[in-house]
């Protein structure tokens, strides 16, 4: 067993042997299907699942179920899919209400808000700094 081999017996070593140790894992792993492993660790108490691919994500039930993606109306770009709120709360919904911005749509708004006139934003953008 990896846990046996004195390389490998404590932190430290293990931290030291890292790419010893990744390679037995790669080698002990590749024995069986990616399945199997999810369902050896999930069994162990270890939370695991499939690396998936972009497509696999947005496709997947708990995904759409859970409201992670959502699609808003972006004014110049249509219909966009973008992240939902994380947080959940019964009976009170957090809808996006807005798209994301566009590339500096609000740049003049926040160098106002920290002290810049606007003619010291203005030349700010005469001088290709925002």
């Amino acid at each position: 067993m990896l846990r046996e081999r004195r390389e490998f017996a404590a932190n430290a070593l293990r931290a030291e042997n890292r790419a010893a140790i990744n390679a037995e894992i790669e080698t002990r792993t590749m024995r069986e299907t990616s399945a199997h492993w999810i369902r050896v660790l999930n069994e162990a108490g270890v939370p695991c699942s499939e690396v998936m691919h972009l497509d696999q994500v947005f496709a997947d039930p708990q995904v759409i179920d859970q409201q992670a993606v959502v699609t808003v109306e972006h004014p110049g770009h249509g219909p966009v899919s973008m992240l939902g709120s994380a947080l959940h709360f019964d009976g009170a919904p957090l809808p996006v209400r807005r798209p994301a911005p566009e590339l500096g749509e609000h740049t003049a708004q926040v160098l106002s808000e920290l002290g810049f006139s606007v003619s010291e934003i203005d030349q700010l953008r005469e001088r290709g700094i925002i």
